[in-house]
């Protein structure tokens, strides 16, 4: 049996990234590197696992404080904060593989 704001037909997760993936804001006006920089980004984060990049975008391009992730996941602010944790880890080693710079 299925209980918490996990289960349910459709998921909440299918709506929200179907119908705003990553909320482009990529604008006409960005410089080329700019816009190469946040395409190297996106192509970074979609490498991360569906869990993984659920997480890093919810947190930091949607500005979900974590105690709100933990309530719609239905998992322990601890473990939301591991979870973000890791997947930021991983997000910068395959960041790294990709020549991106730091500044």
């Amino acid at each position: 049996m299925c209980a918490g704001p996990r289960c349910g037909s459709p998921s909440w997760k299918r709506l929200f990234f179907r119908e705003q993936p990553w909320r482009d804001e990529i604008s006409s006006i960005g410089t080329t590197d700019s816009v190469a920089l946040r395409l190297t980004l996106r192509e970074c984060i979609q490498k991360l696992s569906y869990a993984e990049r659920e997480i890093i975008v919810l947190h930091y391009f949607q500005d979900w404080p974590i105690a709100d992730i933990s309530a719609v996941l239905g998992q322990p602010v601890g473990t939301v904060k591991s979870r973000l944790s890791r997947a930021r880890r991983k997000l910068e080693r395959i960041l790294k593989e990709s020549g991106w710079e730091h500044e």
